[in-house]
């Protein structure tokens, strides 16, 4: 809640200098993140970034603009959260943090993948394998998952290289940070439908609804592949029911239209 920020929010709106409003904006937003609201979130951290314009505390612009790049992702914005993600890399590793600058990247992959722009995937592949070896498991495990989604992605798939990034994940990251669900969608890629159900099988449970939404498509997958259509169709209406919310129209409306509106707030106050 905001118990503990509301007064340097009340403070900082009239005092105080730009780097002092950049991270109290960007601590309010946080948590109105935390809070599901991402409209409102959204609202404080372009607040932060046109408030702390001056400040040059990169490292608190480098998490807004991540944080915004997450943002838009949920509303499959591409190019914004593209933007938004090379923006934050950029400063983070300007700031020496590489970890946060290669999870950047990752997540730029990872829409490049979606988007089927694969030949900006493999340019910031090279960059991200190039100071891999200078990142934590964690980002490692992060980095070889979307590397993986890109390489089984792929028209045409290459069996060889798929199953050696496959290989390679799984030698590098300790077991706890690799990603089954992109493991098993890469074998379904190649046809290796017994390999994809065994990856799944190291599934024990899922953490969050967009995990088990993937781990549903996976599954219906690999029945339908093995003809198993009755337990296809069930697990797949488990998939309809998780991925069918009234409230995504809403959430894209108000988060497309913050922006343009504090836009318009910025130029009344010049005119005036």
């Amino acid at each position: 809640d905001f118990e503990v920020l509301q007064p340097a929010i009340d403070y900082y709106e009239d005092n105080g200098s730009a780097t002092d409003k950049l991270r109290t904006y960007y601590y309010q937003g946080r948590i109105y993140e935390n809070q599901n609201e991402h409209d409102k979130a959204m609202q404080c951290f372009v607040l932060a970034l046109s408030e702390g314009q001056s400040s040059d505390d990169i490292l608190t612009k480098a998490r807004i603009l991540y944080t915004q790049g997450k943002l838009y992702s949920t509303i499959f914005e591409w190019d914004k959260c593209i933007r938004t993600y090379d923006e934050a890399g950029n400063l983070f590793k300007q700031a020496g943090k590489i970890d946060s600058y290669i999870n950047c990247i990752a997540c730029i992959i990872n829409v490049y993948t979606i988007t089927e722009n694969f030949e900006q995937a493999e340019h910031l592949i090279e960059l991200g394998m190039a100071s891999i070896d200078q990142c934590s498991v964690r980002i490692k495990g992060y980095f070889y998952s979307n590397y993986l989604t890109y390489i089984s992605s792929y028209n045409p798939v290459n069996y060889k290289d798929v199953i050696a990034i496959i290989n390679k994940y799984i030698e590098s990251v300790d077991y706890a940070y690799i990603d089954w669900l992109a493991i098993s969608n890469a074998y379904i890629n190649i046809n290796e439908i017994k390999l994809a159900k065994d990856a799944l099988d190291h599934i024990t449970k899922t953490n969050n609804v967009q995990q088990e939404i993937k781990y549903c498509a996976l599954l219906a997958d690999v029945y339908r592949k093995n003809k198993k259509y009755k337990d296809a169709m069930d697990v797949y209406m488990r998939y309809v029911y998780l991925t069918d919310s009234l409230e995504y129209h809403q959430a894209k409306t108000d988060l497309e239209f913050i922006e343009d509106r504090h836009s318009l707030e910025l130029q009344n106050i010049q005119n005036k």
